[in-house]
């Protein structure tokens, strides 16, 4: 009974739509018979159209679990979805979830991965009478929070391991980490995530947009999930910072990286391996001066050992301090997530009137030294 009433309403909506548009017309006065007979026939395939377009509010109710089972296969990930979805078609034919959760259910209290405002799913034109053949086409997350754990990270593996099933478009979304004393450390606000589908080239693309440490950053990653390879760069331009990154990760994963600032170049060789994150430099310069590192990190909870040994500086050529200041104030200073120890050795530092080589141990303490 509902649904015929709904159905009078729409129907009833159009026709005064076409009546009212006619009424502004006088038929007699056009002097093209041929002309009227065209505008006839646009309005009524556009009446059609229109119909067409909103045959799956009919049935959305019918469609819920389905559409339920497309976004948890997109997300690889189990839902918690209220029943009040929503159907539209404007701008495109797509049903409007609201307070959608993903649910951690691998914990022993299940708790919320990610806690969603509106989720909207798009779906084709094709075969919209059918509701059993109406497919996702993309889906847009708006106003997100995802919060990330050494468990939960795993969930993520599909992206690198297998084709995408639908193109996604996160929106004004903020990622958390929880680390073991389930303490949120904000890792990054993004204003727009895209995952896509290259069926073409058999790959997943991820272009993001956001901000890391309060800071401007762009990555796009093209993953090829057959090969089991990754190629992502990072770009944070307010830091003149560019990053590529080279990965494989079939077994163990290992990756080269390149960093770029100014006139310095660090070329590094990655390793990860369980819980410790290792990188060494390979001929690597600081302002076309050799330099030679090492890196150590404990993952979580998170922690690192680093040596830096430089053979000579120039205090008249380090370029601007500004951005140095700005990379310690952002990155290091008071970011609760820094933990660890740094040695760093310069055998020859040039135009200092106050030393002449240095030899530093810093320790840091939730950015703290």
């Amino acid at each position: 009974m509902i649904k015929k009433k709904i159905k009078l309403t729409i129907l009833r909506t159009l026709i005064d739509l076409i009546t009212n548009f006619f009424n502004k017309f006088n038929l007699k006065n056009l002097k093209n018979s041929n002309l009227s007979l065209i505008l006839i026939l646009v309005i009524s395939t556009l009446f059609l159209y229109l119909i067409y377009l909103s045959v799956p509010s009919f049935y959305k109710n019918d469609l819920n679990e389905a559409l339920i089972k497309d976004l948890e296969k997109s997300f690889n990930q189990e839902l918690s979805i209220p029943k009040n979805v929503k159907y539209s078609i404007i701008p495109m034919p797509h049903f409007t979830f609201f307070d959608v959760k993903f649910l951690n259910d691998d914990e022993a209290n299940i708790s919320n991965f990610a806690e969603i405002k509106e989720l909207k799913l798009f779906i084709s034109q094709k075969n919209l009478f059918n509701k059993s053949k109406i497919k996702p086409k993309y889906i847009v997350v708006e106003k997100g929070n995802f919060y990330f754990n050494k468990k939960n990270l795993n969930k993520l593996n599909f992206i690198f391991n297998s084709k995408l099933h639908s193109n996604i478009t996160i929106k004004k979304s903020n990622l958390f980490f929880k680390n073991q004393d389930k303490e949120l450390i904000s890792l990054l606000s993004s204003k727009n995530i895209h995952f896509k589908i290259d069926k073409k080239n058999k790959k997943n693309l991820i272009i993001l947009v956001g901000k890391i440490f309060n800071t401007p950053i762009k990555i796009d990653s093209t993953i090829d999930y057959l090969s089991k390879k990754n190629i992502t760069n990072f770009l944070l331009k307010d830091l003149k910072l560019k990053i590529k990154n080279t990965s494989s990760y079939s077994e163990a994963y290992s990756a080269h990286n390149e960093i770029k600032s100014f006139r310095t170049i660090l070329n590094n060789k990655l390793k990860i391996d369980n819980n410790k994150l290792s990188l060494k430099s390979l001929e690597s310069n600081f302002q076309l001066i050799p330099l030679d590192y090492s890196l150590d990190i404990e993952l979580d909870p998170f922690s690192f050992n680093s040596e830096i040994t430089l053979e000579k500086i120039n205090f008249n050529k380090l370029g601007s301090p500004i951005i140095v200041e700005d990379l310690i104030k952002n990155f290091i200073l008071n970011n609760e997530v820094i933990n660890g120890k740094l040695k760093l050795k310069i055998k020859d530092i040039k135009n200092n009137k106050l030393i002449d080589h240095l030899d530093v141990l810093l320790s840091l303490n939730s950015g703290k030294i």
